[in-house]
């Protein structure tokens, strides 16, 4: 469903912004520019609205111990630069835009684009993959400019009922065991809806998941299952 409406938002949006600049069909080149408006948008809102919706559940779970700024500055910056991308494009229809255009500094763009370079340091949100019957969340000991470096933070923390890896919520009742595995990565096992396996390869996220194991709920809840 919110793939679909991305979809839609993707085509709508440049769609409208034809229809409202009262300049009547678009020229040839504006036509490749339209069609590379509506390309960007269905890459990026693909990406950002079900992204959001993970996010979401994860910031209404109870008693949430987690990274809630960062992962609210990774949604907000997420939609400034596609709101700006909305503007830029507008420009090419609509001549008279008024204060909008004012909007669209570079130096704001460049803003931007910086805080999210830098909130990407305090965590990543982790890769999560299926392979055949068991789903696999990892946190693997590497940078990525898309996906974020774990320098500075980790996104490990604990709610009401469970544990929260990234954008993944496991109850306690869902954990069977955890252990070391290849090299010096942890690996969390369990089956809730299906099968899944945790991968804890890069340090700060081992050091922060340590710590939660440390607390007084996880640590007696958990005791039996622990093998590290």
């Amino acid at each position: 469903m919110v793939k679909k409406i991305a979809m839609g938002l993707g085509f709508i949006i440049p769609v409208l912004g034809m229809v409202f600049s009262q300049r009547g069909l678009p020229q040839e080149k504006e036509w490749m520019i339209l069609a590379l408006w509506i390309l960007l948008n269905l890459v990026l809102l693909q990406t950002a609205l079900p992204m959001t919706e993970k996010m979401l559940k994860i910031l209404k779970l109870r008693n949430l111990d987690f990274p809630k700024t960062n992962l609210f500055v990774y949604m907000v910056t997420n939609y400034l630069f596609i709101l700006l991308l909305q503007i830029y494009f507008m420009q090419v229809y609509v001549k008279d835009l008024g204060s909008l255009v004012q909007v669209l500094d570079v130096r704001l763009l460049v803003m931007v684009l910086f805080i999210y370079a830098v909130n990407l340091q305090y965590g990543r949100l982790g890769d999560v993959t299926s392979r055949g019957k068991v789903k696999n969340i990892s946190f693997p000991d590497k940078k990525s400019f898309i996906s974020g470096a774990d320098r500075y933070g980790a996104y490990v923390g604990t709610y009401e009922e469970g544990l929260v890896f990234g954008l993944v919520a496991l109850s306690y009742e869902s954990i069977q065991r955890i252990y070391r595995g290849k090299g010096s990565s942890i690996q969390i096992q369990g089956k809730a809806e299906e099968d899944y396996v945790v991968t804890l390869e890069a340090p700060k996220v081992q050091e922060k998941f340590l710590e939660v194991l440390k607390e007084e709920k996880p640590q007696e809840i958990l005791r039996d299952r622990i093998r590290i």
